[in-house]
């Protein structure tokens, strides 16, 4: 089924198949007119449980937000419902496993801010997405490549009423929805989701990133439903400490913070970012959004460790001890001399920290250097 015509004003040339999936089949397609690329998704009209306008719904809700792919159009075509929208590039899965299933500390970090940014955005739109997984981001294409897309929205659900701002409320015995890799644990539980239930998900997203493979992920089971008890068992039993050992400590925070949300709360998003970007900045990585998949074939991702400093020992500095390792790390990168300048603003505000550091040890003893989290709270 090629070069066939669809839409209703604008017409779109249906060419051949690039993807698949539960819901029916992806093709490539083209403005008629412009022809400019177009994504058209099929799904047949006898399928037992149609989505496909509903998900243009919520598309259209969406929207307004970057990392929301335009709808261009919804309607039928023979015994297929049809949707066109952009088109974009490929899937964080397909990335990560074009990348050698790893990726640098540093792509990480970009993009968990990016996911936090598209998961508030739909949020704040009064929906959840509940289905949060590698195959359901992709990147944008030519100027847009460094956009992080969401997508798949068949199985969102409206948490809370638009106008009267009542949320719906807590329920148990529900049907599994979502992917068993990165549900939450509530999910598992038969628990209504709300928004902490899509957080947890991106963390056990980010975690994957981390590890290449999760601990529950290989279980064997008779049936689906054992092998989602399982699954659920497994990821209850490891204690988030546990899970993110390995790496820095923001990834125990930001899990164990959304663990601790209560079912109708609204997540303190902006400390959500603050964790990742904060250490994206304590790493002194650059500000370029050049991701893993975007440098040539024989550059290596770029890691904390990379630099000759191992990102769990940075997690374990004391201020004074932190500029240290800053110095460090600008000697052995290459061309110092060249950016020395550059990070003069850096090392005086430095300076200025340990001053400071100083000046309290000496007032109240020398105790545990934290940073104060206070203006990340929610307004009341």
């Amino acid at each position: 089924m090629t070069d066939i015509l669809i839409g209703n004003k604008t017409k779109y040339r249906m060419k051949h198949k690039i993807g698949s999936g539960s819901f029916g089949d992806i093709y490539l397609g083209e403005n008629v007119r412009t022809k400019d690329p177009v994504a058209i998704k099929l799904e047949n009209k006898n399928t037992k449980y149609p989505q496909l306008m509903y998900e243009y719904k919520v598309y259209r809700a969406l929207e307004s937000g970057t990392g929301i792919p335009n709808v261009h159009w919804c309607g039928s075509a023979g015994k297929c419902n049809v949707m066109v929208m952009d088109l974009l590039g490929e899937s964080l899965e397909s990335l990560y496993n074009k990348c050698g299933r790893r990726f640098g500390l540093k792509t990480i970090l970009m993009l968990a801010i990016q996911l936090i940014d598209r998961i508030e955005h739909i949020h704040k739109c009064f929906f959840l997405h509940r289905d949060i997984k590698p195959d359901n981001f992709l990147m944008g294409r030519n100027s847009n490549k460094k956009i992080l897309y969401a997508i798949d929205m068949g199985l969102s659900k409206r948490y809370m009423h638009p106008n009267t701002l009542e949320h719906i409320p807590y329920r148990d015995k529900k049907k599994f929805t979502g992917t068993p890799r990165y549900a939450s644990i509530c999910t598992h539980h038969g628990i209504e989701q709300s928004r902490r239930d899509d957080l947890e998900s991106l963390g056990y997203m980010l975690m994957y990133f981390n590890l290449g493979k999760l601990p529950w992920q290989g279980l064997k089971a008779r049936t689906k439903q054992e092998k989602y008890d399982k699954i659920g068992n497994r990821k209850e039993s490891i204690p988030v400490e546990t899970l993110c050992k390995a790496f820095p400590k923001e990834f125990a925070l930001y899990l164990n913070y959304c663990k601790e949300l209560r079912f109708a709360q609204k997540p303190n998003y902006v400390y959500l970012r603050a964790l990742f970007s904060t250490l994206f900045k304590n790493c002194h990585y650059r500000d370029d959004w050049v991701f893993d998949w975007m440098k040539k074939d024989n550059e290596v991702p770029e890691q904390g460790a990379s630099m000759g400093i191992g990102v769990q020992y940075i997690n374990e500095l004391q201020p004074p001890d932190l500029y240290e390792a800053h110095q460090k790390l600008l000697v052995e990168r290459d061309g110092w001399k060249k950016k020395c300048s550059e990070q003069e603003q850096d090392i005086a505000k430095l300076r200025d920290e340990i001053m400071a550091l100083k000046e309290h040890i000496s007032m109240y003893g020398s105790k545990p250097y934290s940073f104060k989290l206070k203006e990340f709270e929610d307004p009341k």
